[in-house]
């Protein structure tokens, strides 16, 4: 049983490996260049990516002199005091499945060996608890429930990732604002909770919901008003 796990673990690495490699070769050249906006993607090591002391979550900034260890603990330790951004789910869900991929973290370039995280701080935090942080979580300000999940759990995936990186700060922050203002029809709109439901049915997972509807649209006398009953 350790044995294909380890196996397992083996085979993921290595999957991430090869997908990063496939997507490097495809967005090799920058992928925007609009009216002086530029965006490119380039895999940067997790140890290169540092969190946004002035991270629009947090409402207010965090006094700082430079980018490094001190400004990732102090960030690190606010997003953990949020009451909203479920820091607990969202560590247990990257450490069993990794990032998901087809969401780029969006990094402004400091210099060649720092990068600044505009978008994805949640996940660099939980990234980078999980892989530089491990072994020094105890000095961080965070609940002992996450130190003891953080010394427990492991992160078996690559820690090189693609990122969105621009040197165009008005151009990140136009981004931010079209991902996470809900711009109606702008920003991504939310499944409604029938599309939630059929979602999962296509992973064989069934809400009681789901099967109510589906046995609704088997009954010859059933209709719009009653489903929403």
């Amino acid at each position: 049983m350790f044995s294909g796990d380890l196996k397992s673990k083996s085979l993921v690495v290595h999957f991430s490996k090869v997908y990063n490699w496939l997507i490097t070769l495809r967005y090799k050249e920058p992928i925007m260049e609009i009216e002086g906006k530029k965006c490119r993607r380039k895999e940067i090591a997790i140890e290169k990516l540092f969190l946004h002391p002035e991270n629009t979550r947090f409402a207010a900034g965090i006094e700082h002199q430079d980018i490094g260890f001190d400004t990732d603990k102090q960030a690190i330790e606010r997003m953990f005091k949020l009451s909203d951004v479920h820091m607990d789910k969202l560590l247990k869900d990257v450490a069993e499945n990794g990032l998901i991929e087809s969401l780029l973290p969006i990094v402004y370039p400091i210099d060649e060996n720092r990068f600044l995280v505009y978008d994805a701080n949640r996940r660099i935090t939980i990234i980078k608890l999980l892989v530089v942080y491990k072994e020094v979580v105890d000095e961080f300000e965070i609940p002992s429930g996450i130190k003891s999940l953080v010394k427990q759990l492991d992160f078996p995936f690559e820690t090189t990732f693609l990122c969105a990186v621009s040197e165009n700060k008005s151009y990140i922050n136009s981004l931010l604002r079209r991902i996470h203002t809900n711009d109606p029809g702008v920003a991504q709109v939310n499944w409604t909770p029938e599309a939630k439901d059929f979602q999962l049915a296509q992973e064989d997972i069934y809400t009681n919901c789901y099967l109510f509807y589906r046995l609704l649209s088997c009954s010859k006398h059933s209709n719009d008003d009653i489903k929403k009953d």
